[in-house]
């Protein structure tokens, strides 16, 4: 299925070049100004130290603290006190205004004095805004044992995802060092205590999110604390003043697809970002339905085509069609499996499966083309129903199948 599913839509993206030409250039030039603004950041924030703020990429407008004197933020390179900051507005237009804000903090937050050299990465980009709720000289916020600037903070991104298909979306990215097993801090009354990097973002009367792509994070808000792993995410709901008024939910595989935008390479420690909860075979097998062993003949439903060229599911339609009845080994079992039983052709190596729930298994991946999104669910033990969507340049297919054991 991979091989021939990838070419048939090649060739048909090709064919509709000329009437999408625009659409790519425009992509493509919001990808290069992404490009800039995290060259930009990396050059601008090179020299740093604990407790510092830099201005990485416009654009960013800082309000300082009442007492804080001779306080200068206003273009990239500037570094300021943390403790001088009252709060942070980045904004993100890169194909209105070629901006896409960037600020890097290096927080202190729980780490002892005697580790003068290690300090938590905390990384706004996009549209955010970010309030310290620690003051000079003040007593600590509830739920929060030490007073180190930006310990605790209040913030908020954009409920939007980002316009621009090569840029992430509007959020933080926290990193803790090396040789510091964990580190604990609050954000919307949320604690966190991590050891590892992670991926925040919140709407005030909506809720916070907090995807853990490497290592792991214990998550507390209303007395209740969630371990969660890598792959993960969960979410706490927030009021209108972004405070926390819920508990964690139970941790949720998140969507690989967005995490792999994320700007990763400005973090200081070299990090692989972690496939979705449960990515492996065995893992996902372990506690759901499993076919049995036997032959099974897979049968396309009616498909759909929606933004594509005249004659796009015609042209594509045999490539998702397997050329005759299968096996499989009754063993451990996700969509991988499946697909490469019936189409004896693995997908791309980008492709990683998830299971949000037992008997219920996903594979996203991307290529040269665009963006693919599998799912089957095990109806049980002999049959099985999902739908193949695959999208590119804004044609997006879909195609319903049922999948049957006919024979041991």
């Amino acid at each position: 299925m991979g091989n021939p599913l990838r070419l048939a839509l090649g060739l048909l993206f090709c064919a509709a070049f000329t009437t999408t030409h625009d659409v790519r250039a425009q992509a493509e030039t919001c990808g290069v100004l992404f490009e800039q603004a995290l060259t930009s950041a990396a050059a601008n924030c090179e020299s740093m130290s604990r407790n510092e703020v830099c201005y990485g990429n416009v654009q960013i407008i800082a309000q300082p603290q009442t007492d804080a004197a001779d306080f200068v933020f206003d273009a990239p390179g500037d570094v300021a006190q943390l403790g001088a900051i009252r709060t942070l507005s980045l904004s993100a237009r890169l194909e209105e205004a070629q901006e896409w804000g960037i600020a890097l903090m290096k927080i202190q937050a729980n780490i002892p004095d005697a580790l003068p050299g290690q300090s938590v990465t905390l990384l706004a980009f996009g549209d955010v805004e970010v309030e310290n709720a620690v003051e000079t000289d003040a007593e600590p916020p509830e739920n929060t044992e030490a007073a180190n600037p930006m310990q605790a903070f209040f913030f908020e991104t954009s409920l939007q995802g980002s316009q621009c298909t090569a840029a992430p979306d509007s959020g933080l990215l926290v990193q803790t060092p090396d040789g510091v097993e964990s580190v604990s801090f609050t954000a919307n009354d949320v604690q966190i205590s991590l050891g590892s990097t992670a991926f925040l973002q919140a709407q005030s009367s909506g809720e916070m999110t907090v995807s853990v792509v490497e290592g792991q994070a214990e998550v507390t808000a209303q007395g209740v604390t969630v371990v969660t792993p890598a792959g993960s995410f969960v979410r706490i709901p927030l009021d209108e003043e972004r405070h926390a008024s819920g508990p964690p939910s139970q941790p949720e595989p998140y969507d690989p697809v967005r995490m792999a935008l994320l700007p990763i390479r400005l973090l200081p420690r070299a990090i692989v970002i972690a496939p979705p909860l449960d990515g492996s075979a065995e893992s996902l097998a372990e506690g759901g339905t499993v076919p049995a062993a036997g032959e099974y003949l897979w049968v396309n439903g009616t498909p759909s085509a929606e933004g594509c060229p005249a004659g796009a599911l015609t042209f594509v339609l045999p490539a998702l069609t397997p050329a005759g009845p299968f096996r499989l080994s009754g063993e451990a079992f996700d969509l991988i499996v499946l697909v490469n039983a019936a189409f004896g052709d693995p997908l791309p190596p980008s492709a990683v499966s998830s299971r949000p729930e037992p008997g219920t298994y996903i594979v996203e991946f991307t290529d040269a083309g665009g963006v693919g999104r599998h799912e089957v669910r095990v109806i049980n033990s002999t049959s099985l129903e999902g739908t193949f969507g695959y999208t590119a340049q804004g044609c997006a297919i879909q195609v319903p199948f049922t999948v049957t054991r006919v024979g041991d």
